[in-house]
């Protein structure tokens, strides 16, 4: 249902704005949204540690 609600929606920007407009505001919807459930509803929170993954530098 969420799918072809932001599909609807997505289209009808088309219409009446760019292309960069209606995708910016899909893809920022797609993850704020689910990150704000994660941390508000779900308590999610970041790793300990500094380093990202992925850099390269191993590990202390």
């Amino acid at each position: 249902m969420g799918g072809a609600t932001g599909f609807l929606f997505l289209t009808s920007a088309f219409q009446h704005r760019s292309v960069s407009v209606a995708t910016a505001g899909t893809v920022l919807g797609e993850t704020i949204g689910p990150a704000l459930v994660g941390v508000i509803r779900l308590g999610d929170r970041p790793r300990g540690g500094d380093r990202a993954k992925g850099t390269g530098k191993p590990d202390r």
